[in-house]
């Protein structure tokens, strides 16, 4: 039997780490950095993945679907991230294809299939570290930051940079990053993506082997899902004139290789125009969760339905 004063010594140094943890000063740069790594790198499986770009590892929450259907998930998105071999193969790489019914999720968008010179950059950064960096990352990263200077303010602030506007809570255990931004714009995207958009077209390579994929996946028991991530309005017109992205078609390919379609209801805010709020990330999320336990996904394609809508609350 333990003596009321060691019990009591264990208990402080318990709330007194916890206390120093949580108000570490860790710039946000690191934060991310570890976020990406252990993405990248840790190599639990999990029964669901949530793979896409930008707008999946922002605006899906893995929490949803513990809660909502009993399974461990992960956020398997990357900044640009574009579906060819390489990261389709890391995708699966990270299934627990052992699971009673594994499940991958795909958020598909325009900027997910564009041609590009030199695909999944932001993926290689990582793939290509220094096995030393990475242990540093994976298991040295919380020693390193406890102590840190002190800095009494909330996690939300901690990862905020004031020279982007951004509000970033990186959760590297779920793969999602919970973002804002201090001053809201919805139209902040609207120019890099007319750029990002000019004179590139949808890769037919990566869609033919995204669909050979789905097909592959689903012949082999994993239950394979498919939505586009709301946006804007306005940046759903660009991406509509800028590039041969054809939701009809992906859709109909996306049924026919085995895949079932999620097709959203609810109304959801930007903050940028491209990226969804804490909030609004957390509902899309849920909506997912729930349209899989009810098994409401489209599974037999209808030509006359609207599959993508505007989504986007544009305020």
């Amino acid at each position: 039997m333990l003596d009321k004063r060691v019990i009591i010594t264990i208990l402080m140094a318990v709330f007194l780490a916890t206390f120093l943890g949580y108000f570490n000063n860790t710039s946000s740069k690191e934060l991310e950095k570890r976020f990406f790594v252990y993405k990248y790198h840790n190599a639990q499986k999990y029964p669901i993945i949530i793979a896409g770009d930008s707008r999946i590892y922002r605006g899906i929450s893995a929490s949803a679907f513990k809660e909502t259907l009993g399974l461990a998930s992960f956020n398997m998105g990357f900044s640009s991230a574009l579906y060819d071999k390489e990261y389709l193969d890391l995708v699966e790489s990270k299934l627990d294809t052992n699971a009673k019914t594994p499940i991958i999720i795909l958020g598909i968008t325009p900027h997910s299939l564009l041609y590009y010179g030199y695909p999944n950059g932001h993926i290689k950064r990582f793939q290509k570290m220094k096995k030393e960096e990475v242990i540093d990352y994976l298991y040295l990263f919380s020693l390193k930051t406890f102590f840190s200077p002190l800095r009494f303010d909330t996690k939300w602030q901690l990862a905020s940079s004031k020279e982007n506007n951004y509000m970033q809570d990186f959760n590297y255990t779920q793969g999602w990053a919970a973002s804002d931004y201090k001053n809201r714009d919805i139209n902040h995207a609207l120019k890099p993506y007319a750029q990002i958009f000019m004179n590139k077209q949808i890769s037919e390579k990566n869609l033919k082997f995204l669909m050979q994929t789905i097909e592959r996946w689903s012949k082999s028991g994993i239950a394979v899902y498919g939505f586009v991530p709301p946006s804007s309005a306005k940046i759903e017109q660009i991406e509509r004139e800028n590039t041969t992205f054809n939701d009809q078609e992906i859709v109909k390919d996306f049924i026919q290789a085995g895949g079932k379609w999620i097709s959203l209801n609810g109304v959801f805010q930007s903050y940028d125009g491209s990226h969804l709020i804490k909030e609004d990330a957390v509902a899309l999320s849920q909506e997912i969760a729930d349209e899989i336990k009810n098994k409401k996904a489209d599974s037999v394609f209808v030509n006359s339905k609207n599959y993508r809508a505007h989504y986007s609350l544009d305020k």
